[in-house]
């Protein structure tokens, strides 16, 4: 039952956790789910997912404050992960269009130096507790279990575009020289200042991806050590943390 949503839940499970909190668990299903919907959210659990994300405290320990369930915990933390990404998606990391194209290649260049630059792109290695019978599909290169995040950050450190739960054994930042996407001449070429120059140039303005990571990983600790859930959920949660992230930077340009 552990990692189950509460619609995923059966009747009998759903009876059960209301009764462990003292509720009734009179009607059918659904009032039955719609109660114990009403006592999580004005218990505080939404609060205690942003400490789950912030802290990586387990969910174990989260149970024994509240008196709940750890499995209670678990459903609480990814669905209101799913939420977050559900509802902020459209105002805090919307699909850019041309004009938003236009104003991050001016941001690039009046921040970094660096013309004709619409994002910066990297990936990231999250780590998290090896999956039952998946052999070395999630181990990586740095010798530990996880997940790929991609994305893409403007010159503000935001993320633009994110792409989350690809193999650990995929390589988090190999990216070949194309039309559309920059990247250093090799070493042995730098006897040409100009090249030296372009290197640190683009590099400068690359950092906004890499900064943008230790940003997020800063504030949301959970990032700084194993996601001990399944890998969908796990998914679920570095979304969550994306956006969070977007949110508090467009908080603060706001102040």
């Amino acid at each position: 039952m552990t990692g189950k949503t509460l619609q995923q839940l059966s009747s009998a499970e759903l009876r059960s956790e209301c009764s462990a909190r003292g509720l009734s668990v009179s009607g059918s299903k659904s009032d039955v789910y719609v109660r114990l919907e009403e006592h999580l959210r004005e218990s505080g659990l939404v609060p205690e997912n942003v400490r789950y994300l912030a802290t990586g405290l387990a969910f174990r320990q989260i149970a024994l404050t509240f008196r709940i369930s750890k499995t209670a915990v678990s459903s609480i933390v990814i669905e209101i992960c799913k939420a977050i990404w559900k509802i902020l998606k459209e105002k805090h990391m919307p699909t850019p269009t041309i004009a938003d194209f236009e104003k991050i290649a001016q941001e690039f260049y009046e921040n970094w130096n660096f013309p004709n630059c619409v994002g910066s792109i990297d990936g990231k290695h999250i780590r998290i507790k090896c999956p039952k019978k998946s052999g070395s599909m999630f181990f990586n290169y740095k010798q530990f279990y996880s997940i790929v995040l991609m994305a893409v950050a403007d010159a503000n450190y935001k993320f633009i575009m994110t792409d989350v739960g690809s193999y650990g054994k995929d390589s988090d930042g190999a990216f070949p020289l194309r039309t559309y996407m920059m990247r250093p001449y090799p070493r042995r070429l730098l006897n040409d200042e100009n090249k030296s120059y372009f290197n640190y140039r683009l590099s400068r303005a690359r950092m906004t991806i890499e900064c943008a990571f230790d940003i997020a990983a800063a504030k949301f600790r959970i990032l700084q050590k194993s996601i001990e859930t399944k890998v969908d959920n796990a998914d679920h949660i570095v979304k969550a943390i994306c956006m969070l992230h977007n949110v508090i930077i467009d908080l603060e340009k706001k102040e």
